[in-house]
Parts: structure tokens; C-alpha cells; sequence
């Protein structure tokens, strides 16, 4: 599991408990979800910060694609954790705004 760092302020609404989606796209960096109030953008300390980023504690070197995650990948959010499949968690409890 990984630590939120830093939420952009779109994303902080967006990553809501309850909120239910998908995954929409993997890249090598990066992972977008589309939940039901928008897309959050998520990835490791070098993503850089904007309103629909989540910046985890995950390393810069953090290869999304090969960890196995998917488009159309189950995303909930419950107990103030982003979990994306049954792969990983991101604790979205003291991410900066």
C-alpha cells in the first residue's frame, strides 16, 4: 500500500468513500481512473502536481504497465483508501490538498 502526498484540489472531491469506477488508461508513470464525479490522474513522488493528480509515495521508477494494472480495472474508494483492483491500495488520509 502507498501514501497520498499531495491531492490536487479536483482530485481531493473526486476521491470520495463511495465513490466506484474504472480504470481508464496505464502508462508507464501513470494510472487515470474514472470515477463517478471525474478522472484522477495517479503516480509516484515525480508526477508532477496538478488539480487531477494524486502523488503518492510510490518510487519515481514505478512502471504502472508492468505491475499489471489495467484498463476497465474495478477502482473503489472506502475508509479513505483508493484501491484499485485487488493489487493496490493508496491511504488517501493526510495527503496534502
Amino acid at each position: 500500500m502507498f501514501s497520498g502526498l499531495q491531492r490536487g484540489i479536483l482530485a481531493a472531491r473526486i476521491l470520495r468513500n463511495g465513490a466506484t469506477g474504472r480504470v481508464l488508461a496505464v502508462f508507464e508513470r501513470s494510472i487515470y481512473v474514472d470515477l463517478a464525479d471525474g478522472i484522477v490522474c495517479i503516480g509516484g513522488v515525480g508526477l508532477t502536481a496538478s488539480p487531477l493528480t494524486l502523488i503518492s509515495t510510490a518510487p519515481e521508477t514505478m512502471n504502472w504497465w508492468a505491475s499489471g494494472i489495467r484498463a476497465n480495472d474495478q477502482v473503489s474508494v472506502s475508509s479513505d483508501t483508493l484501491n484499485i483492483g485487488a493489487r493496490f491500495g493508496f491511504r488517501l488520509l493526510g495527503a496534502r490538498d
